[in-house]
């Protein structure tokens, strides 16, 4: 009996080490830390870059390189050069050349469908309206010439890019574009786009190409070329027959591009 009993209790005892060793091996834990950021609006001065409509972070150089300041603020917006047409006394429409671009770094020019961009990056969830108005093409030789009366631009098409959204976000979104706008002469201005009630685009950028067959792999695409150019049907000149027209001058309208809080 003694023996048994002896016997067992070392047994037992050879157990309860084992138990042991096996929970020191199985020691351990875990913790957690933090990491942590606070955003903070840009200044009112701070710039932006023009990213290629279409793409979620293309970063290309125009050859317009006018854009406002702010953390709302327009990154581009376009020249309209309809270069050289002939006098009729017909009305008729003419192209705008394509506009220009290259990539950082690279110095080949690129054609690109004209187009106006919206950067947002004030981190308040607010809205937008960018309005633009035009004033007469004046001749250069105010002296001897008189400026086109009616003679005014039209953007006949337009397609809108996010660079965080979908197409079909983006519907939801941003609106007010209407196929076949014209730019009155008078210095007006009109709603060009803005954002939808109770919507915003915060920290991205949105464009409007007035092109529709624009592509952010096909910038050129929709294009009439001519004389070995490129040119926009989406924005075109509305030649007004009847204005007087002085051969070999050159006639300049200025476009004043505008963007503001929503209400």
């Amino acid at each position: 009996m003694k023996t048994t009993k002896l016997m067992t209790t070392l047994a037992l005892g050879s157990i309860l080490l084992s138990a042991g060793a096996l929970n020191a091996a199985a020691a351990g834990g875990s913790a957690d830390t933090n990491g942590s950021v606070k955003f903070k609006t840009q200044d009112t001065d701070s710039t932006g870059v023009v990213t290629k409509p279409d793409t979620e972070g293309e970063i290309i150089e125009t050859e317009t390189d006018k854009q406002t300041t702010g953390p709302l603020r327009l990154t581009h917006i376009p020249d309209f050069d309809f270069t050289t047409v002939d006098i009729k006394s017909d009305t008729f429409l003419a192209n705008a050349l394509l506009e220009k671009y290259n990539l950082p770094g690279n110095a080949d020019k690129q054609d690109i469908s004209h187009f106006v961009q919206v950067e947002d990056v004030r981190g308040i969830k607010a809205g937008w309206k960018v309005s633009v108005k035009a004033s007469q093409f004046l001749p250069s030789n105010p002296a001897d010439n008189v400026p086109l009366a009616n003679t005014h631009i039209v953007l006949q098409e337009g397609q809108v890019f996010n660079t965080r959204m979908d197409a079909a976000t983006v519907a939801t979104t941003v609106g007010g574009f209407t196929k076949g706008t014209a730019l009155k002469n008078d210095g007006s201005s009109i709603t060009l786009l803005e954002t939808l009630a109770n919507k915003n685009t915060d920290s991205s950028k949105t464009s409007l190409v007035f092109n529709d067959a624009y592509t952010g792999t096909a910038a050129s695409a929709g294009s009439v070329e001519k004389d070995g150019k490129k040119y926009n049907p989406g924005a075109q000149l509305n030649v007004i027959g009847t204005d007087e027209k002085a051969k070999d001058e050159t006639y300049t309208a200025t476009l004043t591009w505008t963007i503001t809080e929503a209400p």
